[in-house]
């Protein structure tokens, strides 16, 4: 009986120890270790059974790693992220340095939280997100991803009857737009508005800083304080990681605000265009032009949208 309670009392305290650190052999005695150590033996010993019964039917395993490389250099496919739920898209490869994230929803509202990871507890660009009607606007952004490996984290922050639909690939497709206006200073804790034409159904908005921190909040409305979608941005640097973004504007008297949210020591460099309006004349066959990571995109604060440089060549 004795030994019993001694023996119940020992693998409490290892379990509450193994907890307590919430790591694997941490606080356990050598013996559970070895153990531990014994579980990954056999562990790597069953995987190589299952190569050698795959070389026995046929199968070498160099074709089976290459089909695994294959499928996770793949373009990323829609996931469906539940409300509350959290995904992450990681790219390893030093040659990519921008990707594209595109959301929407069937009809309802959309609420989500876009990080960039790079290294542990370090988020040096965040975008939190709001959509009205996820089908009517969806959100489409590119996000640069200097200095790799990294990974794109979305969250969806909406309660579980609200789920939606996420996409992210290192493919950036981009539609060719026409020459933006001039790109305008917005001074820390300023106010920059851009009406916007009834014909218009496509805008594309950059935000840049020389090198300082960013932390603005773009705004589309509707009418007096009807805000259909809303973005508030942060990024460490305004220089190496710029947002971009193209915002669709259905409807009748859209206007575009831009808060710079930072202080007057930060300010922010704000290029908008128009990347698709039924007056203006578009070739639908024309093919949008497809950059892989690693090439530099959008207007980068130039007089000509580097999209139509592109597109000229």
């Amino acid at each position: 009986m004795k030994l019993c309670f001694v023996g119940a009392a020992y693998s409490s305290l290892v379990l509450s120890q193994s907890r307590g650190r919430r790591s694997f052999g941490i606080g356990l005695p050598r013996r559970h270790k070895n153990d531990m150590r014994c579980t990954n033996t056999k562990l790597r010993s069953s995987i190589v059974q299952d190569m050698e019964q795959a070389e026995g039917l046929g199968v070498s395993s160099s074709s089976i790693w290459e089909t695994f490389n294959q499928a996770c250099e793949a373009p990323s496919r829609e996931v469906l992220v539940q409300g509350k739920a959290l995904r992450t898209w990681s790219y390893l490869e030093p040659a990519t340095d921008c990707v594209q994230i595109e959301m929407e929803t069937d009809g309802r509202p959309l609420e989500a939280l876009l990080e960039l990871w790079q290294g542990p507890d370090n988020t040096p660009q965040m975008v939190k997100v709001y959509v009205e009607d996820g089908s009517q606007r969806s959100f489409r952004a590119v996000l640069q991803t200097p200095r790799s490996p990294s990974t794109i984290a979305i969250r969806n922050t909406a309660e579980v009857e609200f789920p939606m639909k996420a996409r992210v690939t290192s493919e950036v497709v981009i539609p060719v737009a026409p020459e933006p206006d001039e790109p305008k200073i917005v001074q820390g804790g300023a106010v920059r508005t851009f009406p916007f034409d009834h014909s218009v159904d496509l805008v594309e908005v950059e935000l840049t800083t020389d090198g300082r921190p960013l932390n603005a909040r773009l705004e589309l409305l509707q009418g007096p304080n009807n805000n259909k979608q809303v973005m508030e941005v942060y990024s460490e640097s305004g220089a190496e990681r710029p947002f971009h973004a193209l915002i669709e504007t259905p409807g009748h008297r859209n206007v575009l605000r831009v808060v710079n949210t930072a202080t007057l020591e930060y300010p922010i460099t704000v290029s908008v265009g128009v990347a698709g309006s039924s007056s203006l004349e578009f070739d639908n066959n024309q093919e949008s032009i497809v950059m892989n990571g690693g090439k530099l995109f959008g207007f980068q604060t130039q007089s000509v949208s580097q999209w139509t440089q592109e597109a000229q060549r």
